[in-house]
């Protein structure tokens, strides 16, 4: 019976795990919290669990030669959630494909694992203690960067920089600390399966503790349905009452897509890219800032909205320089600017101070928050107040 139960809450828990794919797929660029990588690192989780339960209770003897390959793929999650985390502190939604070169050592020892068995020139006691402590050691140094990559940017003083709303941002870090949690755990628990491999004298697959492995992501996946702002992301937070002090601010009015004239070479062939798909660059940059409020930090530089927005430093320069009516330091000024008075309607300064308000929406000090604040209104910030 528990040799049964053993095989079906694999099987079980990996169609959960496809269920919640499903939803990710639904609404992840909706989300500040859910990305390819999370989606991709479920997806092979899910994949995984469900092949372990059915080796355990069907007669898999026509796919025996794939065992070989399936086996170690649960090495491709591991660089996957260390992604994950790296483009979820950087605010990041986007794909790039500068990060695939992480996968290539899961991928080299998959094909290794998977022709071992037909070219007896790679089956050595060598080559098997060399693929066995490198996959340990792979396993240890991804864990120790995870672990590294949440204490720089969750606990460590220097991320000070505000690009969520105070209620999402504590519900994002609350998030990747129970996904932290549950990673290291299972670290240590795909480190004692390969041990105990290596003990029974069997092919390192990392079948054994699949129980509790599977009662672990049980844990993960109900957690991800019972919890609807990390699935909807901040747009779906304000609607079912979760959010408390912020909204995406209105759309500027500073964008136009005619261009007068080209005012060099290197901008003419810039032209030929980024005409055809110039309402999606503005549309791309107004949903970021409306979403992110990345300006709230105060070294906040178009590089780092493109970044953001994963697209060239050029192509955003470009935009700017013939699309917006002022220039990036002014746009910026804009938002913040627009940003404070939606603070100020919701009333953010029974509680705080101007000075408050112009350190949280992104200037350095009260100073430069009233100049563009006068610039912008025509009224200074306590002026604005009383009328």
């Amino acid at each position: 019976m528990s040799y049964q139960l053993g095989n079906f809450v694999p099987i079980f828990v990996g169609f959960l795990g496809l269920l919640v794919v499903i939803f990710i797929i639904s609404y992840y660029k909706r989300s500040a919290i859910f990305n390819v990588y999370l989606l991709l690192f479920f997806l092979i989780i899910s994949f995984r669990l469900v092949h372990i339960g059915s080796v355990g209770i069907y007669n898999l003897s026509l796919f025996n030669s794939y065992v070989s390959y399936l086996g170690p793929i649960y090495l491709f999650a591991i660089p996957l959630v260390y992604l994950y985390f790296e483009s979820l502190y950087a605010d990041s939604l986007y794909f790039n494909p500068k990060h695939l070169w992480h996968l290539v050592f899961p991928l080299a020892n998959m094909l290794l694992n998977g022709i071992q068995l037909d070219v007896l020139a790679l089956n050595t006691p060598l080559i098997e203690f060399i693929q066995v402590y490198s996959i340990l050691a792979f396993i240890v140094c991804y864990s120790i960067a995870i672990i590294y990559l949440s204490y720089k940017n969750l606990w460590h003083k220097a991320r000070r920089s505000i690009v969520l709303s105070s209620i999402h941002e504590s519900k994002m870090m609350n998030w990747a600390l129970f996904l932290l949690i549950i990673v290291v755990l299972l670290s240590f628990r795909l480190v004692y399966s390969i041990y105990s491999e290596i003990q029974e004298d069997t092919r390192i697959l990392g079948y054994n503790g699949a129980l509790v492995k599977s009662i672990i992501w049980f844990i993960v996946f109900v957690k991800i349905l019972m919890s609807p702002e990390l699935l909807y992301g901040y747009p779906k937070l304000k609607p079912i009452g979760l959010v408390e002090d912020d909204k995406p601010i209105t759309k500027s009015a500073l964008w136009t897509e005619n261009i007068s004239e080209i005012k060099s070479t290197q901008d003419a062939k810039l032209n030929e890219t980024i005409d055809v798909k110039i309402t999606s660059y503005l549309r791309d940059i107004e949903d970021y800032v409306s979403l992110h409020h990345p300006f709230r930090n105060n070294t906040y530089t178009i590089k780092d909205l493109a970044k953001g927005l994963q697209v060239p430093v050029s192509h955003l320069a470009y935009v700017f320089k013939y699309h917006c009516e002022t220039s990036f330091v002014e746009f910026r000024n804009h938002h913040r600017i627009k940003d404070a008075l939606h603070l100020i309607r919701i009333n953010f300064l029974d509680a705080q101070t101007f000075e408050a308000l112009a350190l949280k929406v992104g200037f350095n000090s009260y100073n430069s928050f009233f100049v563009c604040f006068k610039k912008y209104t025509g009224a200074s910030p306590k002026d604005y107040l009383q009328h």
